[in-house]
């Protein structure tokens, strides 16, 4: 991400995906924080969704609540 129609483009594209419940993303941190339904959807989905954006997923940290 270089800047903030990068940042909105993957905010839009992960947020209409099913089971998405908040996503919030930083271009400056190059980060996306996504909260989510795993019975709905899965990680792998999202990383589909934000590579077929034309991104790449360099780093992928999960936390469990």
């Amino acid at each position: 991400m270089f800047c903030i129609h990068c940042e909105a483009r993957i905010k839009k594209s992960l947020s209409g995906l099913d089971g998405i419940k908040s996503v919030s993303v930083s271009y400056r941190q190059s980060k996306a924080v996504v909260t989510f339904d795993p019975m709905v959807t899965s990680i792998d989905k999202m990383k589909k969704m934000i590579e077929d954006e034309g991104y790449e997923v360099l780093q992928l940290s999960i936390l469990l609540q």
